[in-house]
């Protein structure tokens, strides 16, 4: 048992590491407005490959001062990321951000692996009436709640308040936009704290299920929204047959890289970190490279990266007799690709835009999480899972990223009578939930008793 001793010895050594944290952030911002600065240079020396160096290492520091806070690390390399950003500091412009978008798509296909790591059949055999349940409760409530609410402010909407089928247009479109959440912030948070148990693999296999199956359900309200608001046109369903066929050859693939990455570990004595970043960069490039080589033949398939990942990862885990081996690596490897990723994330949101439509974006929000709590709260119930879960589930689904903005992205290009009335504030929306949401599921984690404050303390020790 530590004695008191101990503990102020040990918040000694955590506070000295941060105010080191602290120092080098100081120092490497001052010399990126040097560089900035200098006056025959009109941007940073090094171009994108010091916007990341700049990224990961502020993130890093960003990320410990947050820990010591008490919020999530993935937190301070979001703020990290805004703060270097072209709306703030300006260290790293839009140009560069549009840049690093290669960077970005490996390390979210990293994380798909990393996701994929962390099923295990055997849990998920003996967690799948929650997981089932939580799913069902979110995608009948959510919709309901969140589309009731969209039809009934419809009125105050340019755009949406022309009839009342443009109105029920609106609000199917965005209830099912409210189900997708980010993945990739859901597996650091744990990956970081360190969270075990049933309630933190139930609510990871829930949010992957989840953010797979939004895609799906998003074609389905988009073709029903065109059909409400062109009466005579047909609904198309040539886009469901293209999903289903992108997301089944995904999966296919997933499929073939897991049997060769199975087949390496098995046969050679590799680097299996290096493998591992190998495979990644494989995956991104290579669902590029195909969509667009079907394209030039009139196949338009688009393979999502997301999913190759997550099949490979849960096939490596699963059917490998290596599988923790496979684990490992991926949390050697981690850690700076986290950093990367969600530093990124940061930097491209445009926090201009909540500026100038916070008060429906907070309506949205606000709105969504209600939808999100009751759905969670009705699933966990019909599980019948533990009392003191139904209070924490929906806080786990909070957070938003890239499936959320691709989707609003979506909604703009296919619905231009709303325009920015809309695609503004859901923006906006989503950039708050990627804030907030972290540190909600990080609460709710601790709540179910899945954080050991022990594990944490010597995970603070281990990383400074």
């Amino acid at each position: 048992m530590k004695t008191l001793r101990d503990v102020r010895a040990q918040a000694d050594e955590i506070a000295r590491s941060g105010i080191w944290a602290l120092a080098i952030l100081l120092i490497t911002t001052g010399l990126m407005f040097f560089l900035s600065h200098y006056p025959f240079q009109t941007s940073p020396v090094g171009g994108a490959p010091l916007a990341l160096g700049y990224l990961i290492l502020s993130g890093w520091c960003c990320g410990l001062v947050a820990q010591k806070l008490g919020l999530p690390k993935l937190s301070g390399y979001i703020l990290a990321g805004i703060a270097a950003g072209p709306q703030v500091l300006n260290y790293v412009s839009s140009e560069l951000v549009e840049e690093l978008h290669l960077v970005d798509d490996l390390a979210l296909t990293f994380i798909a692996l990393v996701a994929g790591g962390e099923l295990h059949f055997g849990l998920i055999r003996q967690r799948w009436r929650s997981i089932l349940s939580w799913v069902t409760g979110q995608i009948l409530i959510t919709p309901l709640i969140v589309g009731t609410g969209i039809f009934v402010a419809a009125r105050w909407i340019p755009g949406a308040s022309d009839s009342t089928a443009s109105a029920l247009a609106l609000a199917i479109v965005l209830s099912a936009l409210a189900l997708a959440r980010s993945p990739a912030a859901t597996i650091v948070v744990i990956e970081e704290s360190n969270a075990r148990g049933p309630f933190t693999e139930t609510t990871l296999a829930t949010t992957v299920s989840l953010d797979t199956l939004v895609i799906l359900l998003f074609a389905v309200a988009v073709a029903i929204a065109e059909k409400l608001l062109s009466p005579g046109a047909a609904v198309d369903l040539k886009v469901l047959a293209f999903l289903s066929a992108d997301l089944a050859l995904s999966i296919l693939l997933g499929a073939v890289i897991a049997a060769v990455v199975t087949f390496l570990i098995r046969s050679f004595d590799i680097d299996l970190p290096v493998l591992l970043a190998g495979v990644a960069f494989l995956i991104t490039r290579a669902s590029r490279e195909l969509s667009e080589l079907l394209g030039n033949h009139d196949v338009h398939l688009h393979l999502e990266p997301l999913l190759m990942g997550l099949t490979a990862g849960v096939l490596v885990q699963n059917l490998s007799k290596r599988g923790h081996l496979f684990a490992e690596a991926l949390e050697r490897v981690g850690p700076p690709i986290y950093v990367a990723f969600f530093a990124l994330t940061g930097a491209a949101l445009d926090i201009r835009v909540l500026k100038e439509t916070w008060i429906f974006a907070l309506f949205l929000v606000v709105l969504r999480a209600a939808g999100l709590y009751a759905g969670s709260w009705v699933g966990s119930a019909l599980g019948k899972d533990p009392a003191h879960w139904r209070r924490l589930v929906g806080w786990t689904s909070i957070a938003q990223a890239g499936v959320s903005l691709g989707l609003a992205a979506e909604i703009a290009r296919r619905f231009p009578q709303w325009g920015s009335s809309i695609v503004a504030p859901v923006i906006a929306a989503i950039a708050v939930n990627q804030i907030v949401g972290p540190i909600l599921l990080a609460r709710s984690l601790a709540g179910a008793g899945e954080i050991s404050p022990d594990e944490i303390s010597e995970e603070q020790g281990d990383t400074l």
